[in-house]
Parts: structure tokens; C-alpha cells; sequence
């Protein structure tokens, strides 16, 4: 991607995917050459270098929106879809270095807000939406020691969206708490964590509570922790999938059998 100021999202031509049924471990590998049009669109990022990105519907419109991290310049574009693209809405400045972007509804009034781990400073920020599209200032908190990447569920079962970020310094999760209003002030519990490219959320016992999923690209494996809702873990779990490097990962149930399966994108093998 671009570095110029005017840096733009592009539709990727090739991809290498690791498809895992979880959580038994099967594994099926497939390199996939898609026909798409290239570039699909093009759209400023808001930004310099856009890396992580989050879908939500900001404006309460029919269409996804985006929130793209820019991590040269510190900055998260918000895109607007309209159905056939995006367009930049906006970009919210930050004033160290930030590496990922989450968006879900923190506060329970309907509307998605953003999350961003300052790697820089060592703060998750908060942004909640002012339910017109635009969000409020962003509150910081302890996201431990140079947070990275994020994902969220409702990991204590309380019908309230908690936050999960990785510390590439201490090699742990932590799970803060949310309270339903957009607080992460309280701590859930930490776990350790060998490396995190990039995490995602889903229940993959299944036992009713989601578990965090994380790409480690540093030693070529996909770590899976199973979350006890009172606190703590059932079981950890780490496997190797057919590409080396793993650092995108999707939750999804690919084959319809009730049981999630994993998507790896292995950035080595593109």
C-alpha cells in the first residue's frame, strides 16, 4: 500500500488460507487464486500505511462502514459505505503510536464505538459514538505493557462487551471488564499469551462462552485459549496451520456442522 498521505484501501489479488476445523485440529490448506477487479475501489485511508481494520455501521445507514488504523501517521479514518465503496468521513488523531482497531457497542444504546490500542502509550482508548456518526472524545485505559492487538465478547457472561489486549512486552492477555456504560477501568483476569499478530472472539468449545483465538506470526502457530466465565482458563491450546507466518485470522463455520472453523492468512506465502 501507498505511504504517501494519500494511502488507499485496495482489493487484494491473491491470498494463502489455512482452513482449521476447531477444535479438534483438522486441517485443510488452500491457496486460492480469486478473480476480482483490481483495484475493486480505491478510498483514502485517512491516513499514511493503513494495516488493521474494523466493520461497523457508525451512521445507522444499510451499509458497513470501516475504521482503518494508519500507523505512521497515528491516525483512524472512519469510511462511510454507501453499497458500492467507502468514502472517508473522518480521521480521529492520536498522539503516539497505535497498532489495532475494534468496534462493537461498548455503552448498550444501540450505536458501535471504536477501540484502539496505543501501543505508544500504553492505553486502550475508548471513543463511544455521539449516535450521529461521529464519536466522543477518547477515554484511556490501562492496556498494560505495549498493546497491540484487541478483540471483544461478553467473556463473563453479563450481557456487557469486554475488551481483550495483548501485551507484546509481557506475552499476556488481559481482559477488561466492561460495565454496559463504556467503563474498562476494571480488570477480568490476565493470561499468558506466547505472541498475537492479530486476535478474534468466538465460542469454540462450545460451551455458551466465547474464547479467544490469536495468530502468533513469530512462532508460526495459532494459540486458542478456552475461557472460564467465572474467571481464568479451561485449557489452552497452540497448533500449527498450513502456512507459515500466520498473522490475519476469521472465525467462522465454514462447513455448516455447528462447530466453528478458523481462517488463517499467512502474509510469507502471498
Amino acid at each position: 500500500m501507498s505511504s504517501t498521505r494519500s494511502a488507499g484501501l485496495r482489493v487484494l489479488a491473491r491470498l494463502c488460507l489455512s482452513v482449521l476445523r476447531l477444535p479438534r485440529g483438522a486441517e485443510e490448506k488452500t491457496c486460492t487464486d480469486p478473480s476480482f477487479q483490481v483495484p475493486g475501489f480505491t478510498e483514502s485511508s485517512g491516513g499514511v500505511e493503513p494495516r488493521e481494520m474494523a466493520l461497523a455501521s457508525f451512521n445507522h445507514d444499510a451499509f458497513p462502514d470501516l475504521a482503518v488504523v494508519n500507523s505512521s501517521s497515528n491516525e483512524v479514518g472512519i469510511l462511510w459505505g454507501d453499497g458500492s465503496g467507502f468514502t472517508l468521513h473522518k480521521s480521529i488523531s492520536y498522539s503516539r503510536m497505535i497498532s489495532d482497531v475494534i468496534a462493537a457497542d461498548f455503552d448498550n444504546d444501540g450505536w458501535d464505538d471504536v477501540a484502539v490500542s496505543g501501543t505508544g502509550d500504553d492505553l486502550v482508548y475508548v471513543s463511544l459514538s455521539d449516535r450521529s456518526g461521529d464519536f466522543q472524545s477518547a477515554v484511556g485505559f490501562d492496556g498494560g505493557k505495549q498493546p497491540t492487538a484487541l478483540t471483544f465478547g461478553d467473556y463473563n457472561d453479563d450481557g456487557d462487551v469486554d475488551i481483550a489486549v495483548f501485551s507484546s512486552t509481557n506475552l499476556e492477555v488481559t481482559i477488561l471488564k466492561g460495565d454496559g456504560t463504556g467503563d474498562f477501568s476494571s480488570l477480568f483476569f490476565t493470561f499468558p499469551m506466547p505472541g498475537a499478530s492479530q486476535m478474534t472472539t468466538g465460542d469454540v468449545n462450545p460451551d455458551g462462552v466465547p474464547d479467544v483465538v490469536a495468530a502468533d506470526s513469530n512462532t508460526n502457530q495459532i494459540h486458542t485459549a478456552l475461557v472460564d466465565k467465572s474467571g481464568g482458563l479451561r485449557d489452552f491450546k497452540s497448533m500449527t496451520p498450513g502456512a507459515s507466518n500466520p498473522d490475519g485470522l476469521a472465525l467462522g463455520d465454514f462447513n455448516e456442522d455447528g462447530v466453528l472453523d478458523l481462517v488463517t492468512v499467512s502474509a510469507s506465502a502471498l
